[in-house]
């Protein structure tokens, strides 16, 4: 630091005043590179993304306006009890997995609720895949627990079709 300051009182009052300049020039590049340019930057991306994503709110609002017509369309149909009790059951019988269908005033209408005995995870989410995909009825809530690689618990199912 020394060696600067002798260097800074061996300079001429004009060297001083180019040093003075050149610093604060490196100053200005400095905060525009820092501070304007990427402003700048943004404001051109925005630019560009503010008319696209501007047309994407248009469509997803048409959309949500073509539901809400759907919707209000629709007619709900009211689900067989016998009908997903049998095919719960019948699904499990094909998949190895051992259910009691619960006969209970508590569940809500449309719904069903099955205790399993210990089945395997695997045995488990075959079934499950297979009720939901094939006939249309998903879970709506599960409470298992697992013991000695099984799994077991209870499982309420509706349908969606």
């Amino acid at each position: 630091m020394k060696a600067l300051r002798t260097r800074w009182a061996a300079c001429t009052e004009r060297e001083r005043l180019a040093l003075r300049f050149g610093a604060l020039g490196i100053f200005l590049a400095a905060c525009y590179a820092l501070i304007v340019d990427p402003g700048g930057t943004a404001r051109s991306r925005l630019d560009h993304e503010v008319p696209v994503l501007t047309g994407e709110l248009v469509r997803m609002r048409q959309a949500a306006g073509e539901v809400a017509t759907l919707r209000a369309k629709s007619v709900a149909v009211p689900v067989d009890a016998a009908a997903l009790r049998s095919a719960v059951v019948e699904s499990a019988r094909r998949h190895g997995v051992a259910v009691r269908a619960e006969d209970t005033d508590l569940e809500p209408a449309g719904t069903l609720r099955v205790r399993c005995a210990p089945t395997s995870a695997a045995g488990i989410l075959d079934w499950l895949h297979d009720l939901h995909t094939r006939r249309g009825v998903q879970v709506v809530e599960a409470d298992l627990r697992s013991s000695d690689g099984a799994l077991s618990g209870v499982i309420r199912f509706a349908s969606v079709q």
